[in-house]
């Protein structure tokens, strides 16, 4: 038998084991899904009232200062309209995991929950930005420094105020940064937003 028709047989065979194991692989997987899945949909419904909701009541920001701007004001009402709100950081969890932990009747509450969070980093990203354009630098400090301390993941919010550390001599302040977004970020993203404030440091 030739060679190269040897090698062809032996490709061949080697392929079919190899999609034979992964179909078992990915079989596995899917039946380990639906049996979590199974579990978290008859997962009693928990007391959620102790979970590290944000109190937005508690925040220290510049809501009275005198604005002009439309924009500002405008992210400004934003957030305090979210005052009352229920807002939780859940980034990075799935459905079946906070059904699993909590239960699933608490699913559409929590999934509300961690919408606001996100609308919220949003928002204070935004009014941070406009902050500092119009060279309101303390204020922006006030915000966006708040956004990092309840675990913000909205890069520029990272960026601006490394920007803002190195324009003014405080490179240290950057290190500080880098620390809490390499907790902050998932892993797909950690080593971006960190390459990029090592590249502002470097600038």
């Amino acid at each position: 038998m030739p060679t190269i028709l040897i090698f062809i047989l032996l490709s061949f065979a080697l392929l079919r084991f190899t999609m034979r194991n992964t179909g078992k692989i990915e079989q596995k997987k899917n039946e380990a899904f639906w049996e979590k899945e199974r579990q978290a949909n008859n997962t009693r419904k928990q007391d959620i009232s102790d979970l590290p909701y944000i109190d937005l009541a508690k925040a220290a920001l510049p809501y009275d200062t005198d604005e002009s701007d439309i924009e500002i004001r405008a992210a400004r009402e934003g957030i305090k309209k979210m005052a009352d709100a229920k807002i939780l950081k859940l980034t990075g969890i799935s459905n079946t995991d906070l059904k699993l932990a909590y239960g699933a009747a608490n699913l559409n509450f929590l999934s509300a929950c961690d919408e606001n969070y996100s609308r919220l980093v949003r928002l204070l990203n935004k009014w941070g930005r406009l902050l500092f354009e119009k060279g309101k630098n303390e204020d922006a400090l006030q915000v966006l420094s708040y956004a990092v301390s309840i675990e913000s993941d909205i890069e520029e919010t990272y960026i601006l105020l490394a920007k803002y550390y190195k324009e003014n001599g405080n490179a240290d302040k950057i290190d500080e940064l880098k620390s809490v977004a390499g907790i902050n970020f998932e892993e797909a993203r950690r080593n971006i937003v960190l390459s990029k404030l090592d590249d502002i440091i470097r600038s």
